[in-house]
C-alpha cells in the first residue's frame, strides 16, 4: 500500500478563507469597477449618438470622436481592473 502523500494544497491549514475585512474591499472594488464600467459605457454612447447625429453634416468631429471613444475605452478597462483585479 502506499504512503499517503504530503499535498500542501489539500492540508486543511492551506485553505483560505476571507475575512470580513477582504470581503468589504472586494465589495468597494466591485462597486467601483461597475462605476467605471458604467461611465465607459457612457462615453461610447455619446461618441456613438454625436457620429450618428453629425453623419451627414460634414462637420469635422474627428478629433473629438476619438477623445471621447478613447475616454470610454480607458473608463472600461480601469473598471475590469478593479473588478477583475
Amino acid at each position: 500500500m502506499a504512503a499517503p502523500h504530503n499535498n500542501p494544497h489539500t492540508s486543511e491549514e492551506s485553505v483560505h478563507i476571507p475575512g470580513e475585512a477582504e470581503r468589504e474591499q472586494f465589495k468597494k472594488l466591485l462597486r467601483r469597477g461597475q462605476q467605471w464600467l458604467c461611465a465607459g459605457v457612457a462615453f461610447m454612447g455619446i461618441s456613438l449618438l454625436v457620429n450618428l447625429a453629425f453623419m451627414d453634416s460634414g462637420a469635422a468631429l474627428t478629433t473629438t470622436m476619438y477623445v471621447v471613444t478613447t475616454l470610454g475605452a480607458i473608463c472600461m478597462v480601469k473598471g475590469m481592473a478593479d473588478i477583475f483585479g
